[in-house]
C-alpha cells in the first residue's frame, strides 16, 4: 500500500515538473529589424510578429535620417524573446530647427555672441546711415526675422548703423567773434580748429577773428578743420606752448585681429588744454588704421580718445 502511493507520488511529480512544462512551452520570437522603417510599418511588423510597442515612443532630432523614421530599436533584431515582450522605438523628429533671436538694438558684438549662442551662424553683413539708430554698429535689421525656426548652424544677415547722415553746414562769418566763443561754435557742430595764425590788426581786437579758411558762406562738412587768423601777438601761447604728436590706432571689432570686422569706426580725438577743448579728429577710419596728428598744445594738456561715442583711451601730453 505504502509502495503503491510513493509511486503515484512519483509519477504526478514527473507529469508535473517535466511532462506538463514540455506539453505548454511557448517558442521564443526573433525580434524583428524595424530601423529605417517608418513608423507605421514598424508597428505592424511588431504587432504581427505578437510583441508590443512600449509607449511613449522617442523623439530624436536626426540630420541624417528623415523624420518619422525608425532610428534605433531595444532589444535589437535578432534576440529571441517571449511573446508580447515591449520594444522601445526611437524616431527621428529630422533636422534640428532653431528659433532665431531678435538682434535688433544690440551692439553687433553682443548680437554675434547670441547667434553664436543659439548654434547659428553670422552670415553677410551691410551697413547704412540711420536716423533710428544713431550709434554706430548698432543692428538694424536682421534676415530671417526673429522668431523664425532655421535648420542648426543656418546663417543670420545682419544690417547695421553707419551712425547718423553727415549733413552740410554753412560756414558761418566769424570775423570780430571771440576765439573763445568759436570754440563753443565749432565743439557745438562738429567743426576742428587748425592753424591759429596770430597777426596784430589795427580794428579788430586782441584775440579777435580778422578771417578764417574756408570762408564765410563755403558749403562745409562737420569734422572739417578750420584755419583762423587771430588778431594780436598771443605772446603767452609762445612762451608756454609746445608740439606733440597725437597718435592712435584705431581698435578692431573683435579681439583676434586676423579677422577684423571692416565696418568703420567713428573717432573724436579731443585736446584739453589752457585753451580748453579742441576736437583734433572727428571723422570715420577702418580698424587699424594709425591716426597721427601734430598738436600744439599750451600748459598742461590732456588726450581723450572716443571710438563709436565711448572712451577709449585718456592720457596727459608731454
Amino acid at each position: 500500500m505504502l509502495i503503491g502511493f510513493i509511486i503515484v507520488n512519483a509519477v504526478g511529480a514527473i507529469v508535473v515538473f517535466w511532462v506538463l512544462p514540455n506539453k505548454v512551452r511557448t517558442p521564443d520570437i526573433e525580434v524583428p529589424n524595424v530601423v529605417g522603417l517608418n513608423l507605421n510599418r514598424a508597428k505592424q511588423l511588431i504587432r504581427i510578429n505578437r510583441l508590443a510597442l512600449q509607449q511613449p515612443l522617442i523623439n530624436q532630432a536626426s540630420s541624417t535620417v528623415t523624420a518619422g523614421q525608425i532610428m534605433s530599436q531595444t532589444p535589437s533584431a535578432g534576440f529571441k524573446v517571449k511573446p508580447s515582450r515591449m520594444i522601445r522605438l526611437v524616431v527621428s523628429s529630422g533636422t534640428e530647427m532653431i528659433t532665431v533671436p531678435n538682434l535688433v538694438g544690440l551692439a553687433v558684438e553682443k548680437a554675434e555672441q547670441l547667434v553664436n549662442q543659439a548654434g547659428l551662424a553670422r552670415g553677410r553683413i551691410a551697413a547704412v546711415h540711420s536716423d533710428q539708430f544713431p550709434k554706430a554698429n548698432t543692428v538694424i535689421a536682421q534676415t530671417p526675422q526673429n522668431g523664425t525656426l532655421r535648420q542648426r548652424q543656418s546663417q543670420v544677415s545682419l544690417l547695421l548703423s553707419l551712425g547718423l547722415k553727415p549733413v552740410s553746414l554753412l560756414m558761418p562769418d566769424l570775423q570780430g567773434m571771440d576765439l573763445d566763443q568759436i570754440r563753443l561754435l565749432f565743439a557745438k557742430n562738429g567743426l576742428q580748429i587748425g592753424k591759429e595764425e596770430y597777426q596784430p590788426h589795427h580794428q579788430i581786437g586782441h584775440g579777435k577773428i580778422i578771417d578764417h579758411q574756408p570762408p564765410a558762406n563755403a558749403i562745409i562738412q562737420p569734422g572739417q578743420i578750420i584755419d583762423l587768423r587771430v588778431s594780436g601777438t598771443h605772446s603767452s601761447e609762445r612762451d608756454d606752448s609746445y608740439f606733440v604728436e597725437v597718435v592712435h590706432q584705431v581698435s578692431y571689432h573683435q579681439n583676434n585681429e586676423q579677422t577684423p570686422l571692416l565696418t568703420k569706426k567713428y573717432v573724436q580725438i579731443i585736446i584739453e588744454d589752457q585753451h580748453g577743448q579742441r576736437r583734433i579728429v572727428n571723422s570715420k577710419y577702418e580698424p587699424g588704421i594709425l591716426i597721427r596728428k601734430p598738436y600744439k598744445a599750451v600748459g598742461e594738456a590732456v588726450m581723450r580718445v572716443y571710438e563709436d561715442y565711448e572712451l577709449v583711451r585718456e592720457e596727459k601730453l608731454e
